[in-house]
């Protein structure tokens, strides 16, 4: 789902992004990116729980493990998923390019990667796409980060948030890439967040472990999880405040703004997998206004009066159609509170809802969460 995104200049002190093309992508768009702090950063990350990980994973876990880390890596086109030995070897090697490349340790490097599954990376365009990534990164560089992460993303998806911490101001800044296989437990989601803010590796994680449960481990399109998911933040700690400590009312704040931050960009996720025709806190009022989208409306069939006509057909082992009013209902106002019952429209659109865009195989509990998501609202019983 194509929608304009306005794109504010984001900087995030002690922090340099950069992007190159490798050919990873058949688009030939940009598709190697960095994130790079200038000083050694406290690391907090979370992987997928898929018994099946990719090679980036696997090392990403092993170079996390003292807590510690300079840069972020990242190539999209190629998952680098059940890629065997092979895989791994590259993995390594892109990590040994970009430690040298930003003269930092090998192991403060996490790599990650998102696309193809099953397939070989091409070796030699990826450590050039990551040299090139890494010659020249710019504090300036965050939203060309952005979107050199995507692959069937429609836009990309970042923002930003500051607070105040002991007389100092903070910034927390985060990219996120994910439009297909999403579900609970992250999904193909990857996101990377950075911070000025000092703060303890426990508090960090602390962190990290409340705001995805409100945010990313809410969300689904389609069911699916991934082999490649993970969030990662950094903390620098430059911007000078009193050092936050796990459970201090710092950490508390900290903690609400991350989880907000992220929120939005799940959100926004959301919007952009698999193309719901409405995503918002508040949605009723504009769609009574427009009644269903044209995609919904039918060449014939013999609806209810007053009710648009339909072509969304109502898939078979689907929990068949809405029984009672949708929201939105542009012939039956505040249909979900009345209870009446549900016309063309309303079946219509739990059918779209459904299996737009393969939804059918979803199940009725990952139904259900997209729902909450794309309306605001409960979805009524069927």
């Amino acid at each position: 789902m194509k929608i304009r995104v306005s794109r504010p200049p984001i900087r995030v002190p002690g922090f340099r992004f950069g992007s190159a093309t490798a050919g990873l992508k058949a688009s030939r768009r940009p598709d190697v990116a960095v994130v790079l702090s200038e000083v050694p950063a406290t690391a907090a990350a979370a992987f997928t729980r898929n018994r099946v990980v990719a090679a980036p994973v696997v090392v990403a876990r092993q170079h996390l493990t003292g807590g510690r880390a300079r840069a972020v890596i990242v190539n999209s086109g190629n998952a680098n998923a059940c890629t065997g030995a092979q895989g791994l070897a590259v993995t390594r090697a892109a990590c040994a390019v970009a430690a040298r490349a930003l003269d930092v340790p090998v192991p403060d490097i996490l790599p990650c990667a998102t696309g193809k599954i099953g397939v070989q990376v091409p070796r030699a365009r990826l450590l050039a796409g990551i040299r090139a990534a890494c010659a020249r990164p710019s504090p300036a560089g965050f939203w060309r980060a952005a979107a050199a992460i995507m692959t069937t993303d429609a836009f990309p998806k970042a923002g930003v948030r500051r607070i105040d911490s002991g007389g100092r101001r903070i910034t927390i800044a985060a990219m996120a890439k994910g439009a297909g296989m999403i579900a609970p437990d992250l999904a193909t989601l990857l996101v990377f967040a950075c911070t000025d803010a000092r703060i303890g590796g426990a508090a960090l994680r602390g962190a990290l472990r409340a705001a995805p449960a409100a945010s990313f481990q809410s969300i689904t399109v389609d069911g699916d999880t991934s082999t490649n998911d993970t969030v990662i933040v950094l903390a620098n700690g430059v911007a000078g405040n009193a050092p936050i400590a796990a459970g201090s009312a710092a950490q508390r704040r900290f903690t609400a703004a991350l989880t907000d931050l992220f929120g939005d960009l799940a959100r926004l996720v959301v919007l952009d997998g698999e193309a719901p025709p409405a995503a918002s806190r508040s949605p009723s009022a504009a769609r009574r206004a427009r009644g269903p989208p044209p995609e919904w409306r039918a060449r014939s069939g013999s609806p209810r009066s007053r009710a648009p006509r339909s072509t969304a057909a109502i898939p078979t082992g689907v929990a068949s159609s809405a029984r009672r009013a949708m929201p939105g209902c542009p012939s039956i106002p505040d249909a979900a509170a009345s209870g009446s019952a549900a016309c063309r429209w309303c079946e219509a659109a739990w059918a779209a809802a459904v299996s737009a865009r393969r939804r059918s195989a979803c199940s009725a509990a990952s139904t259900t969460s997209w729902w909450i998501w794309a309306t605001g609202a409960a979805r009524p019983a069927s």
